[in-house]
C-alpha cells in the first residue's frame, strides 16, 4: 500500500475519534457543587437546551462514526438540527404537541380576525367614514377626528345602516362558530400528526394512582422486604388480573415525597454558599482563591458528609423496600412502562371500561384491596414531582385562595387603572375641553389629554406585564400536579385578568368618572374609544420594542461573559454554571394568554371600533414571527408540553363569540341616537346563538362529525429500541432518581459510542485491508493484460510461421514438381530428335500424341499433389485451431528467441520465393494455387479476430518438438509422394 493512502486512513482515522471524543469526554458523573464548573460542560449544555430536533445523520457521517453525542448533566443529545423561521412547525413534535400547536391555534386566530374584517369589518370602515355625520351634529359632544370619524358614533342617526351592521353581526357569528368547528379539527389532526411523527416515553406508559401506601403483611421479615415496584411489575404481568391479557412491564418508577430530599439539599447549598464566600474573601486578599485551604477542606469534608446522606436516601428511595420507610415517603403514584405502544393502549382502553355496569365485572382487579386509576402518562417534564404527594382536599383549598389572591390583583391594578382614567376625565372638565366643538382652540389641552391616554396605555401595559409575575406565584402556590394544568390555570386566569384590566376596568371607570352623556363618555375627547384606540396600537406595537430590547437575553450574555473573563476565578458551581449558559424559557403560557387577551379585546370593541380589527392583526402577526425567532434563536424548552392547552384555549374563543355579540348590542344602545327606536331583535337571537353554541361540547361533536385517521402505521418498537432516543424519561426526572438514572443512561450512552467507534475502527482497518488486496488485484490484473497482450503476440507469430511453413512445403514441392518437368522435357525432346532420324513423318505423329497424353498426365498429377498439399494445410489449420480452445497451459517463449526464428524463416522463405521466380513454369497452376492460399489466409486472418474476442484468453504456443515433428512428417509424406511420382513419369517415358 502506498504511503499516501496510509496516510489518508491515518488522517480519517483521527479525524472520526476527534469527532467522537473531543468536546465531550462523557463522564461516569458531574458534580454539581464543584467550584470552579466545566466550562466546556456548561457550553454544551447551551447547545442541548436549544431549540431543534436532533441532528440526523446520514449513513455516509455514520459509517465515518459521526454520532450525536449527550450532554453528561442532562443526557440531551448536543448536536441539533437548526431550524428557521420557514420550517414545518411539525418540526417541534419532539417538545410534545403544544408547541406546533400553539402556532397553529396563532395563525388561525389571525385568520379568524380576518374572517370577522370581511364580514362586518370592512362595511363598518366604509360605512362611517363616507356616510357618517352624527359627531358633527353632535357638536360639542364629539371630538372630530380620524378615530371617531372610523368608529360607530359617526353614524348612528342612520337607522338603516345600523340594522345591516346587527344582520352581518349575526353572519359572522354563525361563520366563525364553524370557522372555531375547523380549528378544532386542524388541533386535533396536528396533535394526531405530531404523535406520529416523534416517539416519546409517555407512548409507552401510564399513571397509576390510588396505589396503598401502606401493605398488609403477614410477617415482620416480609414486611421490612416487601418491594412495592416489583409487587407492582408482578400484578401487571399477571394476565389473571386483567382478564387473560397479559403485559410486559419494562420498568416502574414510583412516587416519593422529597421532602426529606430537600431538607438535605438545602443543607449542603448552605455549605456551599459558605465555601462561595471563603473563595470570595481569598480572591479580595490574594487575587485567587486556594482549593487546598484548611477551611476549604474542612466545608469540603461537611459537604461530602450531606452528599453521602444524599446518595443513602437516594438508594433506598430506589429500592423502595420496607413497608415502614414506604409508608411515609411513598405517594400512592407510579408510572409504569410497558413494552409496546400497544399494549400502553389495550390497558387504557380495558381501564376505561374496568366496571361494567350490566355484567357486574371488573375487568382489571385490585391491588391490594383497592381499586386503581390507571389514565395515560403525562410527559416526564411536565409532572411536578413535588406535587405528587399533595393531597386533594389541600389542593383544592390551595386553588381556591390562589383564586382570591388572583381577584384581589385584579381589583388592585384595576383601581390603578381607575385613577388615571379619573384624572384625565378631571383635567377635561376643568379646561372644558369636552364642551367645545372646535377643538383648534384647545390644542394644548387635547395634546395632554392625548398624552393621558397614551400614559394609561403604557400602565395597562405594564400592570398586565406584572400580573404575569403574580400570576405564576399564585399558580405555583396552587400545587397542581402536572405542568400542563399549572399553564392551562397560569394561561386561563392570566388572559381573563389581562382582559379586565384593558376593557372592562376602562368601560366601568368611564361610567363612574364621566358626568356626561353615554354618547360623550365614548366619543368626547377624553372618551373610552380614543382611548382604547390607542391601548391597541400600544399593544400592537410596543412587542416590536421589547424584542429588539430582550432583557433577559441581554442580562445573560452579559453575565456569561462575565464568568468568562474572570474563569479562573469563577466561584459559581457547576449548577449555576450550567443554569446561566442555559437561555431563558420560553413561556407559552404567557404566550397564550397574550393572544387570548388581543382576542377578547378585539372582539369587545370591534363594533364600535371596528379599525382595532386591524390593529389585532397586525400585533398577531407581529407575535407570532416574534414567538417563532424567540423560540428558535434565544429561548429553551426545557419541558415538554401536550395538547391539553391548546384545546382549553378553544373554550375562550367560544366566550369571546358571547362578548362579541352581547357587547354589539351595548355599544349600539349608548351610541343610538334618540329618535331611534328599532327593535334589536337581530342582537338578541345573535346573542342567544353564540350562548348556546357556549353551552355546547364542541369537542365531543367535532369527534363525532370529524374522524382523523393515523397516517403512519402503529409503532411496532419496543421500548428497549428506542429509549436511547429518548430527550427525556420518568426516572431521569424523577428528583428521587434522576442523578443515578443520569448516570447510567450517560454510561450506556458512552458503551454505544464506544462500540460505534470500534466498530469504525475495524470498518476502517477492512477497507485498509481491502484497499491492500486491491491494489495487489489491481498489479495481478496489469501483470495478466501485459501476459495477455504478449500472448496475443506470440499467438500471431506462431499462428503466421506455421502458416508460412505450410506454404513454404507447398512452394518448395511445386518448384520440385516444376524443375522435374523440365527435366523429362528435355529428356523427351532428345528422344523425339533420335527418332527423327528413322521416321521423320511418323514420328511427327506419334510425337503429337505422346506430348499431348503427357501433358494431361503432368496435369492431372499436378493438380492431384497441389488437392493434397491443401488437405493438409487445412489439416494442421484444423489441428492448431482444436488446441487453442483446447489447451490452456503451454510453455512461453521469449520474444528475442522468437524473433529470430521469425527471421530465420521469413530469410528461408525469401530464398525460396527467389528460386521460384527463377523457374517460371506453369505459371497459371501457381497461380492458382497462389489464390486458393490467399482465400485461406483471410480465413485464417477472420479466425484470428474472433478468437480475440472470444472468452478464451489463454495463450496457446506449439512446442519446438511439435513443430519439427509436424514438419518431419509433411516434408517426408510430400517426398515419398514426390519419389512415387517421379518414378511412374520416368518408367512412362523410358
Amino acid at each position: 500500500m502506498s504511503q499516501k493512502g496510509q496516510d489518508s486512513i491515518k488522517t480519517e482515522t483521527d479525524h472520526i475519534d476527534k469527532k467522537l471524543h473531543i468536546g465531550n469526554a462523557i463522564s461516569k458523573s458531574v458534580n454539581f457543587e464543584n467550584i470552579p464548573g466545566d466550562f466546556c460542560l456548561a457550553k454544551e449544555h447551551l447547545k442541548a437546551t436549544k431549540v431543534g430536533p436532533d441532528k440526523e445523520f446520514t449513513e455516509k457521517d455514520k459509517k465515518q462514526g459521526f454520532v450525536n453525542e449527550k450532554c453528561d448533566c442532562c443526557g440531551r443529545s448536543v448536536e441539533r438540527e437548526i431550524l428557521n423561521l420557514n420550517s414545518d412547525i411539525t418540526k417541534l413534535s419532539y417538545l410534545g404537541s403544544g408547541f406546533p400547536m400553539f402556532f397553529q391555534f396563532l395563525k388561525f386566530c389571525i385568520f379568524f380576525l380576518i374572517v370577522l374584517l370581511g364580514i362586518c369589518g370592512i362595511f363598518n370602515l366604509v360605512a362611517n367614514a363616507n356616510y357618517g355625520d352624527q359627531c358633527n351634529l353632535k357638536g360639542d359632544q364629539c371630538k372630530a377626528n380620524w378615530i371617531v370619524k372610523l368608529s360607530l358614533g359617526n353614524r348612528t342617526n342612520l337607522f338603516y345602516s345600523v340594522y345591516i351592521q346587527e344582520c352581518l353581526n349575526l353572519t359572522a357569528v354563525c361563520i366563525l362558530i364553524l370557522f372555531i368547528q375547523l380549528i378544532i379539527y386542524q388541533q386535533r389532526k396536528l396533535d394526531s400528526d405530531s404523535d406520529d411523527s416523534a416517539i416519546l416515553a409517555s407512548d409507552y406508559t401510564v399513571m397509576v394512582e390510588n396505589i396503598p401506601k401502606d401493605i398488609q403483611c403477614e410477617s415482620d421479615l416480609q414486611r421490612e422486604n416487601i418491594d412495592y415496584d416489583d409487587e407492582l411489575k408482578r400484578f401487571f404481568q399477571n394476565p389473571d388480573n386483567f382478564n387473560g391479557q397479559a403485559f410486559k412491564v419494562m420498568k416502574v418508577n414510583l412516587g416519593y415525597e422529597i421532602r426529606e430530599l430537600k431538607h438535605l439539599q438545602r443543607k449542603q447549598k448552605l455549605f456551599v454558599n459558605a465555601k462561595k464566600k471563603l473563595y470570595k474573601s481569598q480572591i479580595s486578599q490574594k487575587g485567587k482563591y486556594d482549593v487546598s485551604s484548611k477551611e476549604a477542606i474542612q466545608i469540603d469534608k461537611q459537604i461530602e458528609i450531606i452528599k453521602s446522606e444524599i446518595q443513602k436516601l437516594e438508594n433506598k428511595l430506589i429500592e423502595g423496600k420496607g413497608a415502614d420507610f414506604m409508608k411515609n415517603l411513598f405517594t400512592g403514584v407510579a408510572f409504569v412502562t410497558l413494552e409496546t405502544e400497544r399494549m400502553q393502549k389495550d390497558l387504557l382502553e380495558m381501564a376505561k371500561t374496568s366496571w361494567n355496569c350490566f355484567s357486574k365485572s371488573q375487568t382489571v382487579k385490585p391491588f391490594m384491596g383497592k381499586n386503581l386509576r390507571i389514565s395515560a402518562a403525562p410527559d416526564p417534564t411536565e409532572i411536578f414531582w413535588e406535587n405528587l404527594g399533595v393531597s386533594k382536599t389541600n389542593r383544592v383549598i390551595r386553588v381556591v385562595v390562589g383564586l382570591l389572591i388572583d381577584s384581589f390583583m385584579v381589583f388592585g391594578c384595576g383601581l390603578s387603572i381607575y385613577f388615571l382614567l379619573d384624572y384625565q376625565s378631571s383635567y377635561a372638565r376643568y379646561h372644558s375641553v369636552d364642551s367645545i366643538a372646535d377643538s383648534t382652540l384647545r390644542t394644548k389641552e387635547i395634546r395632554n389629554i392625548q398624552l393621558l391616554s397614551f400614559t394609561i396605555s403604557i400602565v395597562i401595559f405594564i400592570i398586565n406585564q406584572f400580573l404575569v409575575i403574580l400570576v405564576k406565584v399564585v399558580a405555583a402556590f396552587k400545587k397542581l400536579q402536572t405542568r400542563t394544568n399549572y399553564n392551562l390555570s397560569f394561561a386561563f386566569f392570566l388572559s381573563l385578568a389581562q382582559f379586565t384590566n384593558a376593557t372592562l376596568v376602562p368601560l366601568i371607570v368611564s361610567f363612574i368618572v364621566h358626568k356626561n352623556t353615554s354618547y360623550q363618555m365614548l366619543y368626547g375627547a377624553s372618551g373610552l374609544i380614543p382611548t382604547q384606540n390607542t391601548i391597541f396600537m400600544v399593544n400592537s406595537f410596543l412587542p416590536v420594542l421589547f424584542f429588539v430590547f430582550d432583557i433577559q437575553t441581554l442580562i445573560k450574555k452579559y453575565l456569561r461573559k462575565k464568568q468568562e473573563s474572570c474563569e479562573q476565578n469563577s466561584i459559581l458551581t457547576q449548577q449555576e454554571l450550567l443554569e446561566l449558559y442555559e437561555d431563558p424559557e420560553f413561556a407559552i403560557q404567557s404566550e397564550y394568554s397574550q393572544i387570548m387577551k388581543t382576542l377578547l379585546m378585539t372582539l369587545f370593541y370591534a363594533t364600535p371600533l371596528p379599525i382595532c380589527i386591524l390593529w389585532s392583526i397586525l400585533g398577531l402577526i407581529v407575535q407570532y414571527f416574534i414567538a417563532k425567532y424567540n423560540l428558535l434563536y434565544r429561548r429553551s424548552a426545557p419541558f415538554n408540553m401536550g395538547s391539553s392547552l391548546g384545546y382549553k384555549m378553544v373554550l375562550l374563543m367560544n366566550v369571546g363569540l358571547v362578548i362579541y355579540a352581547c357587547l354589539s348590542y351595548v355599544f349600539i344602545i349608548l351610541s343610538k341616537d334618540s329618535n331611534d327606536n328599532t327593535p334589536r331583535t337581530v342582537s338578541f337571537v345573535t346573542i342567544a346563538i353564540a350562548g348556546i353554541h357556549l353551552l355546547l361540547p364542541v369537542h365531543i361533536i367535532n369527534k363525532k362529525i370529524f374522524k382523523i385517521n393515523s397516517k403512519k402505521p402503529e409503532n411496532t418498537k419496543t421500548y428497549q429500541e428506542v429509549q436511547g432516543s429518548f430527550s427525556t424519561d420518568y426516572d431521569r426526572t424523577n428528583p428521587a432518581t434522576r442523578r443515578q438514572a443520569n448516570q447510567k443512561f450517560v454510561e450506556e450512552q458512552e458503551a454505544v459510542v464506544e462500540n460505534v467507534f470500534q466498530q469504525q475502527e475495524t470498518l476502517i482497518n477492512f477497507d485498509q485491508f481491502n484497499k491492500t488486496e486491491t491494489q495487489g488485484t489491481k498489479q495481478a490484473i496489469q501483470l495478466m493484460q501485459e501476459n495477455i497482450k504478449l500472448s496475443q503476440i506470440n499467438h500471431g507469430i506462431q499462428f503466421e510461421k506455421q502458416e508460412n511453413h505450410i506454404q513454404h512445403s507447398i512452394l518448395k514441392n511445386l518448384v520440385e514438381l516444376k524443375n522435374h518437368k523440365n527435366d523429362n522435357k528435355d529428356d523427351s525432346n532428345i528422344h523425339v530428335i533420335n527418332l527423327k532420324d528413322e521416321s521423320s513423318s511418323s514420328c511427327c505423329c506419334q510425337d503429337h500424341e505422346i506430348k499431348n497424353q503427357r501433358n494431361a498426365e503432368v496435369k492431372s498429377l499436378s493438380k492431384e499433389i497441389l488437392q493434397k498439399q491443401l488437405m493438409r494445410y487445412l489439416e494442421i489449420r484444423n489441428g492448431f485451431v482444436e488446441a487453442i480452445s483446447t489447451t490452456k497451459d503451454k510453455k512461453k517463449y521469449s520474444s528475442s528467441v522468437i524473433e529470430n526464428k521469425v527471421n530465420q524463416e521469413s530469410s528461408r522463405q525469401n530464398s525460396e520465393e527467389q528460386l521460384q521466380v527463377k523457374n517460371p513454369i506453369h505459371q497459371m497452376h501457381i497461380k492458382n494455387q497462389e489464390k486458393d492460399i490467399n482465400e485461406i489466409n483471410i480465413n485464417l486472418v477472420k479466425y484470428k479476430q474472433i478468437s480475440n474476442k472470444g472468452s478464451c484468453k489463454c495463450v496457446i504456443n506449439f512446442d519446438d518438438d511439435q513443430r519439427s515433428q509436424t514438419q518431419m512428417n509433411s516434408e517426408s509424406e510430400i517426398s515419398s509422394l514426390k519419389n512415387q511420382k517421379l518414378n511412374k513419369n520416368h518408367s512412362f517415358f523410358v
